[in-house]
């Protein structure tokens, strides 16, 4: 029918501001779609899924001091300096890391420290409590004037 083909609001007389109209309500809708979007990558999906290899720990000096949670137990690893052991933690305080969230940074802990050496050889026992404890609790390494390393929890 010829009813079919008129459309009413070409004829119009604001048919002037429609095409106007149409683009701002694009232009619009496509940035409410990319802020909603990027709202729910926020909200939504922000932490689901975490790929890649946490950041090695800075050595601290002699008379410095470092705060922090083990996340998992020690492994031997093979580095450009030889073997070492590494163990993924949660920093809490450190003297060259500026951490601004109550939550930490996760970093890995690789080293030769005796004192490692000496969490392995009680882990290896498997006390409950100190498995308990290793752990739930801050653990605070510090590095005395000679050198050696010292954790305590």
């Amino acid at each position: 029918m010829l009813l079919d083909r008129i459309h009413l609001l070409d004829y119009m007389p604001y048919n002037i501001i429609k095409k106007p109209l149409y683009k701002l309500y694009s232009f619009m809708s496509r940035t409410l779609w990319y802020i909603y979007w990027d709202l729910f990558q926020l909200i939504m999906v922000q932490n689901k899924y975490t790929f890649g290899q946490p950041s090695i720990m800075k050595a601290i000096e002699p008379g410095q001091k470092a705060t922090f949670k083990f996340l998992d137990q020690p492994k031997l690893v093979e580095t450009e300096w030889g073997e070492k052991f590494s163990v993924d933690i949660l920093l809490l305080s450190h003297p060259l890391y500026s951490i601004t969230s109550s939550k930490g940074i996760k970093m890995s802990w690789q080293t030769n420290a005796k004192v490692l050496k000496d969490i392995i050889a009680l882990l290896e026992q498997s006390n409950k409590e100190f498995l308990k404890d290793y752990t739930e609790l801050e653990w605070e390494l510090s590095v005395a004037d000679d050198g050696s390393y010292w954790l305590n929890a």
